[in-house]
């Protein structure tokens, strides 16, 4: 529109200065471009106008796409925040599950290495834990108050306390390594029964104990093993037996044993030890002597007994007496070897009554006595162990508990005495009943016997006393 104004200023101002006839032709000259001008700028202007309202439709189509895709960020932003709000409190409830668990895993780890001490024993000791790995490692961590356990540590801890939970009732043989008696590690074929004890088999084919170091490594023991338990050992490790014993102590009874010996074992007794020693030696004695008097007796046989009584019936006493004296280790034939009837019959039937008593005397003899001295052991057994624990609560009196194992250890050797006391006494009464009981079947035949005779004896005289009685009074008549 501007320059349409222009073009005509100009042309004005053109046709008032020029010449008329000059004027005329230029007018129509500059009508002619005035109007191609004005027709160029009506174009231009509807080209103008065409394209503003094509800008204008475009803004307003931009304008409300903007303002559609402005809703939708709304909408988005609000779903957006109502998402932040939502994992804001899901955060928080973490948060807080964290923070309990955290109180939590303190809490376990506090009672782990408060009980530390009571975890490591179920390691230490304990033959399983040569199947295990890296318990160093755990003791490490058990043991030092300022580490925090992980998942994986808890793991590894609960995977290795379950581990022997399953273990501890097998019965394994593998091969591991031995730290042997000078220093060396060698492999041995080793049996590990539960968690007891632990054998190895060397070379020579021995049995061995083997320990556990507190590195957590085998390394043969200087106890050593019963003969009868090495053989049970070596039987079940061939296949020829099924019979293992277990020695619940973990060896250390035999440990025990080994270390002090046998005279230390009986030193530690006290000065009781030396009666019962006496009655264990005497009760020996008196009874390897009644074994060997009992076992010279034999029984009578019946044939031989009923040819006694024939002869005693005919007053064959001559070839009686042969019998007896031919059979001196019946305690019968003895006494009829010493006794016939030379003076009257009721002599006769007084001493062999007194005989009877002499001879089950001789065979009873001492009995009395291994039964005095079977009643006597224990109660000296007791009266040691009495004066050992009196003189352990003296102890405690002045010097107060200290250690419970020396507490113990003074108490289990009072109890010694008890122990010798019984260990003589059960064998003396086992022998005191097999003897009285062959005692018994001695004087049980001997009384049969010789009541027998004494009722054929005195049937015999009174018989005789008849006859005579009847002889009398027919030379009388």
């Amino acid at each position: 529109m501007k320059r349409l104004l222009v073009i005509v200023i100009f042309v004005t101002f053109s046709a008032i200065t020029i010449k008329p006839g000059i004027c005329i032709e230029n007018n129509k000259r500059l009508l002619r471009e005035l109007e191609r001008k004005i027709k160029e700028s009506k174009n231009f202007a509807s080209l103008l106008e065409n394209k503003t309202k094509k800008e204008r439709t475009d803004f307003i189509e931009e304008l409300q796409r903007l303002k559609q895709k402005a809703k939708e960020l709304e909408i988005t932003i609000a779903e957006k925040k109502k998402k932040f709000e939502e994992l804001q409190s899901k955060e928080e409830l973490l948060k807080t599950q964290i923070n309990n668990e955290n109180e939590q895993i303190q809490e376990i780890q506090a009672f782990i290495h408060g009980f530390s001490a009571d975890i490591l024993e179920i390691f230490r000791n304990n033959p399983i834990s040569l199947q295990l790995n890296n318990l160093d490692i755990i003791e490490k961590k058990l043991t030092d108050q300022r580490y925090n356990f992980n998942f994986q540590d808890f793991q590894n801890l609960v995977n290795a306390l379950f581990f022997v939970m399953k273990k501890s009732g097998t019965i394994e043989n593998f091969t591991v390594d031995i730290i042997n008696h000078s220093g060396k590690s060698s492999k041995y074929e080793v049996l590990r029964i539960g968690t007891f004890n632990l054998y190895a088999l060397d070379k020579n084919g021995k049995v061995k104990v083997v320990k556990i170091s507190p590195e957590y490594k085998a390394i043969i023991s200087p106890v050593k093993l019963p003969w009868f338990k090495s053989g049970h050992v070596k039987r079940y490790l061939s296949g020829k037996s099924e019979v293992l014993p277990i020695d619940v102590s973990g060896n250390l009874a035999y440990m025990n044993v080994s270390s002090r010996g046998i005279y230390g074992w009986f030193k530690a007794g006290g000065p009781i030890m030396w009666p019962l020693l006496v009655i264990a030696l005497a009760a020996t004695f008196i009874s390897i002597e009644r074994w060997y008097h009992m076992r010279k007796l034999v029984h009578l046989e019946d044939d031989r007994w009923k040819k006694i009584i024939f002869c005693v019936e005919e007053n064959a006493f001559d070839e009686c007496f042969e019998i007896c004296k031919a059979n001196q280790r019946n305690p019968v034939c003895k006494i009829l070897s010493r006794f016939f009837p030379t003076e009257t019959a009721n002599n006769f039937v007084q001493r062999l009554e007194e005989a009877v008593l002499v001879e089950t005397q001789n065979m009873e003899k001492f009995l009395p006595t291994l039964t005095m001295l079977a009643a006597i052991a224990p109660l000296l057994g007791l009266l040691g162990t009495v004066s050992g624990i009196i003189e352990t609560f003296q102890s405690i009196a002045v010097f107060g508990t200290g250690n419970p194992r020396y507490l113990s250890g003074g108490i289990s050797e009072a109890l010694i005495t008890t122990q010798f006391g019984l260990m003589i006494a059960v064998p003396i009464i086992i022998v005191h009943h097999l003897l009285e009981k062959w005692v018994d079947g001695y004087i049980l035949e001997m009384e049969e016997r010789i009541s027998d005779l004494i009722n054929r004896l005195s049937s015999s005289n009174k018989g005789k006393r008849n006859e005579n009685d009847n002889r009398n009074n027919s030379n009388h008549y």
